[in-house]
């Protein structure tokens, strides 16, 4: 296990310990690796908890491709080895979200299965929040307070690795005196949350190609940026080729 691993489980070890919790919540999409975990997992003593967001969905029947959500106790040696596993199969992979809460795995379950069933319109479809390039982008930039609140109030605190492989935190607005979430909850996104989203697949497209690299240092430096300038030319109702719209500011 690399050292930067082992600093981000160790610290993960402590944050648990300083909150009273036994527990490590996990979601891994399984979607973005080359092998299903299922088979790793049920092999595991003692017995994981684990839960399908594709649950209720049409996907349900993709299971070897659903992302997963699973309660792991680092004090038992082999949930602390698949902790370690997932995170190594997850480098440079975007889908693994690392979370601690005091809730209980059912409530977690149904409440994270209804965050990742979204609507626009007339229409339905899974909110991928559990993939770590989109999940800053949605707490920072695209998701209402209401929204960002169903992700933030359950949980302490969030982890995960970005493009650039650093590892980030998010604090959670939980307290142990009112950990409860509303029921029945639906991320609803609007027109402008849609364009949002619409903007990022482009900024996603620039990024991992080699166009504009020269004026970057990191990944993240380079996705953020082309968001923000792929959102001002959506507000000013640029309609020419966005690659144009891009070089014609880094040249200023």
């Amino acid at each position: 296990m690399s050292l930067m691993n082992q600093e981000w489980i160790s610290k993960l070890e402590q944050f648990a310990r300083k909150l009273a919790l036994r527990d490590v919540y996990l979601i891994a999409d399984q979607g973005v690796l080359d092998n299903p975990l299922l088979d790793g997992l049920n092999r595991l003593s003692p017995p994981v908890q684990w839960f399908s967001l594709y649950q209720g969905q049409p996907e349900e029947p993709l299971l070897e491709m659903a992302p997963l959500l699973m309660r792991l106790e680092p004090a038992c040696w082999q949930h602390r080895q698949w902790i370690a596993d997932l995170i190594a199969a997850f480098s440079c992979k975007p889908g693994l979200l690392i979370f601690l809460s005091p809730l209980s795995f059912s409530t977690l379950a149904a409440h994270l299965r209804n965050l990742a069933d979204g609507a626009w319109e007339d229409r339905s479809g899974l909110v991928r929040y559990y993939d770590t390039r989109m999940f800053p982008l949605l707490m920072q930039h695209v998701l209402t307070e209401e929204q960002k609140a169903w992700f933030l109030e359950p949980v302490y605190l969030w982890s995960y690795r970005d493009r650039d492989n650093k590892i980030c935190w998010l604090e959670g607005e939980c307290s142990p005196v009112q950990a409860t979430i509303p029921e029945a909850i639906k991320i609803n996104f609007s027109d402008e949350q849609m364009m949002k989203l619409d903007v990022a697949i482009d900024a996603q497209q620039f990024t991992v190609s080699e166009k504009f690299s020269t004026f970057f240092t990191t990944q993240e430096e380079k996705f953020n940026t082309l968001w923000q300038l792929g959102w001002q030319a959506h507000q000013q109702n640029f309609s020419g080729d966005l690659a144009s719209w891009f070089e014609s500011h880094f040249e200023e």
